[in-house]
């Protein structure tokens, strides 16, 4: 049948009621008007042997909405197939996401941490010179390198020999 079924989309159904003659209760009835059908598609409809028609062939016009719902609900299961895809492909989304925020929390924490201790070495005392890492744990070299708010020198306290707001109590050694 194929593409043949789609004719049911060009039909209207109407509702209507049949005369007394034929109902006494003239009940609302739903159907299709045989002549609009026929305008349609000819083979749709059953004529009387004078070539008159007679009435909706509702068989035929049955089978071809039983075809269009097998092709819809066809296609409708294609997009369920579909939609279980694309949530399959967004849950993988959501890990790898996961995933790499979990990385770059860490990395972040990483950063955080040697920020820290590389202003903690800055911050540190200055030594005498005597560690490779220049930072001499020489009780007498920090307590002569103060401030003289209290501070201790650091590192970053470049030309601290030299500087105004630093007493040293005593020669450098």
């Amino acid at each position: 049948m194929n593409d043949a079924s789609e004719t049911v989309y060009l039909l209207k159904p109407v509702t209507y009621r049949y005369k007394k003659e034929i109902d006494v209760t003239q009940s609302l009835d739903y159907g299709l008007v045989a002549e609009d059908v026929a305008t349609v598609d000819p083979n749709l409809v059953a004529c009387d042997k004078d070539g008159q028609i007679e009435t909706v062939r509702y068989t035929a016009v049955n089978a071809m909405l039983l075809n269009e719902f097998l092709k819809e609900h066809k296609a409708f299961v294609e997009e369920q197939r579909k939609v279980a895809n694309l949530q399959a492909t967004v849950a993988q989304q959501q890990k790898q996401i996961e995933t790499v925020t979990a990385g770059l929390q860490t990395v972040s924490a990483q950063l955080e941490l040697n920020k820290s201790r590389t202003e903690n070495r800055s911050e540190q005392p200055v030594g005498c010179g005597r560690a490779s890492d220049g930072n001499c744990s020489c009780a007498r070299m920090k307590s002569r390198l103060r401030f003289d708010d209290g501070q201790f020198a650091t590192r970053s306290d470049a030309g601290f020999e030299s500087n105004p707001r630093l007493r040293t109590g005593g020669e450098l050694s």
